[in-house]
């Protein structure tokens, strides 16, 4: 991929280039955008990722590295879509009994999945969206705790358990 990309940038070196995927393809968009940084055949600040329904591929340290590289990273997660929670994190509460959101705090916590980027979280009929800039806010889609599998099916009217097979 980085050869044919490299050719392509050859061409249109002012171009941003933009990594995207759904699900699984959002993780594997994911690793392929800081591939083709670190190997310098795109330039980080020239590069975005929209990823739709990405799960929690990275641990926080892996987290810091991917936005130090790639200038703008955003997953969109459609309302209770539980795909976004897996692998689950581990929860971070006050001595209230808060929900801060997932810690990544201590060396036990350190090896606990946690999400690269900002987060745009849809409601449910995908008409208004709020966007959480820290990875593991609490206050975008980590505040549910019921969570659903038909959200996790349809990102911005595409329905892809259907609509990938036309």
């Amino acid at each position: 991929m980085n050869e044919r990309l490299r050719d392509v940038m050859s061409l249109y070196p002012n171009y941003t280039v933009i990594f995207t995927g759904h699900s699984m393809g959002a993780a594997v968009s994911s690793v392929a955008c800081l591939d083709a940084v670190l190997s310098g055949t795109v330039d980080g600040q020239m590069t975005q990722v929209y990823n739709f329904g990405q799960p929690r591929i990275s641990n926080k340290a892996y987290a810091d590295h991917v936005e130090a590289h790639i200038s703008e990273y955003y997953r969109i997660v459609h309302n209770h879509d539980i795909w976004t929670h897996v692998p689950p994190c581990m929860w971070d509460f006050t001595p209230g009994h808060n929900f801060l959101g997932c810690s990544a705090h201590g060396f036990l916590f350190s090896f606990y999945p946690y999400h690269i980027g900002s987060e745009v979280l849809y409601n449910h009929d995908q008409t208004s969206y709020q966007i959480c800039m820290k990875s593991e806010d609490s206050k975008c889609s980590n505040r549910f705790f019921w969570l659903n599998m038909k959200d996790h099916d349809v990102y911005l009217g595409v329905a892809f358990h259907e609509d990938w097979k036309k």
